[in-house]
């Protein structure tokens, strides 16, 4: 087990540059600088540096609604730099994100979820802007 996960289970608080960059994030996504495509059960943007972000969807506690399962941030080379996991969703792991982290998380997929939206969505987004 990571030291990640065992500082979650014994209510170690998280690294607040993990939430700075959530943050970042978020204030980029807003701001339209960085854009997220929905591909399957995933939403993913790249940033720069090679750096990849990633919302993997999953049920809900209620098993109907979709909701954000696991999130993760990946350099250039495919190592991963951080990882949250909701505990909004069935599964059988830790929660990952606390307090901070994760209200950042979940700001951060509620505002992606109603920007990317379907393809035809996007579509007419895309008129809009020009």
């Amino acid at each position: 087990m990571s030291t990640l996960r065992v500082g979650s289970i014994i209510g170690l608080p998280d690294d607040p540059r993990k939430t700075e960059f959530v943050l970042s994030l978020l204030t980029k996504t807003r701001e339209g600088k960085v854009s997220w495509t929905r591909k399957g059960d995933a939403y993913t943007a790249a940033i720069p540096n090679g750096v990849s972000v990633n919302f993997v969807l999953g049920l809900g506690i209620f098993g109907t609604e979709s909701a954000w399962q696991l999130f993760t941030v990946r350099d250039r080379t495919g190592n991963e730099l951080m990882q949250v996991r909701s505990p909004a969703v069935l599964s059988f792991e830790p929660s990952v994100a606390t307090g901070p982290l994760l209200d950042a998380t979940n700001q951060l997929f509620v505002a992606i979820s109603g920007i990317s939206g379907d393809e035809l969505g996007q579509a007419i987004e895309s008129l809009k802007k020009l």
